[in-house]
């Protein structure tokens, strides 16, 4: 038992004097920026690149290294002069020049230079309850979630001159549902949407905003205006199309209350500042350097059509 005991000891002493060995190399380095008047004194240098003190514990924090080893205070230093050999042999190669580094170092300024003249300016920036209640009030439609639904769709396309022939297409399917056919089924033999036969109709949720990008306003309002699940709406004329409706789910609008709402607008209120402020600052900036505009380049910078993202404007046949 007491050789056991010694060998713990030994193994004791023998970790605090690497502790030790890396505490007193790390403050030897210290005394030497001390002993030049300067905390950020370097400990080493790179051509013309100095390493500080500061830097080696950064590095041994960045790394996760032992702060009480004298291994981990050597191995820094290297990390720290292996960098700056890394950084010269780049800067020797033109790399700082190179237009993504030259982006990236602007993106880091801008974000500094905001920091300092806007976000510091607003840090202690508070807002009274009246001031959140009245923002609140100015803005409640966008704390108000609009009333949303979600069911089935059958679309019969209105082929040139042959309006009435799709008319009675859609009152024949819209007999066959009120005979208690099954949505899905009518939809697989009537609906001109290839999509549609494949999915039976199914809808994902539609709100009056943002509008649908497949169906058209009115088969948005029909779907809306249902009230009970099964309920079958239609047939609902468009120039293009006349569609059937039928509702399975449907969730009514829901406004949040100012006190549940309140954190929400005093953030928004803050941005909405901040943006004010930035705005105002870059319009000083203006009058100190310079803009010139060209407005022949700047329509190049968007695509000349849209493309139709929404469903076929005719029969379309499945192969």
């Amino acid at each position: 038992m007491r050789k056991k005991r010694k060998g713990r000891t030994t193994q004791r002493r023998k970790g605090f004097a690497g502790r030790n060995a890396g505490a007193v190399f790390l403050a030897s380095l210290a005394v030497c920026a001390f002993a030049l008047n300067s905390p950020a004194a370097e400990v080493a240098r790179v051509a013309d690149a100095p390493i500080t003190i500061e830097t080696v514990r950064q590095t041994i924090a960045r790394q996760g290294y032992n702060i009480y080893e004298e291994a981990s205070a050597k191995q820094a230093l290297d990390d720290a002069i292996r960098f700056e050999l890394l950084a010269a042999e780049a800067r020797k190669l033109g790399l700082d020049r190179d237009p993504v580094i030259v982006q990236q170092l602007k993106q880091w300024m801008v974000e500094k230079l905001v920091a300092e003249k806007i976000d510091a300016a607003l840090k202690a920036t508070t807002f009274t309850d009246d001031e959140l209640r009245a923002w609140y009030d100015a803005n409640v439609n966008e704390f108000t979630k609009p009333t949303i639904a979600r069911g089935a769709v059958l679309t019969v396309f209105i082929t040139e001159g042959r309006t009435k022939e799709a008319k009675a297409r859609a009152d024949e399917a819209l007999g066959r549902l009120g005979s208690g056919e099954r949505f899905e089924t009518v939809v697989r033999q009537y609906s001109d949407d290839p999509a549609e036969r494949i999915s039976g109709g199914a809808t994902s949720w539609l709100a009056e905003a943002p509008a649908s990008r497949r169906y058209p306003p009115e088969v948005v309002t029909a779907m809306l205006a249902l009230q009970r699940p099964g309920e079958v709406g239609g047939p609902v004329p468009t120039a293009k199309a006349f569609y059937l409706v039928t509702l399975a789910e449907k969730r009514l609008a829901q406004t949040t209350p100012f006190e549940a709402a309140k954190n929400e607008v005093r953030q928004r209120l803050y941005r909405e500042r901040r943006q004010q402020a930035l705005d105002a600052y870059c319009e000083t900036l203006r009058k100190e350097f310079p803009v010139t505009l060209n407005e022949a380049e700047l329509k190049k910078a968007v695509e000349p059509t849209t493309p139709n993202s929404g469903p076929p404007m005719g029969p379309v046949e499945l192969k």
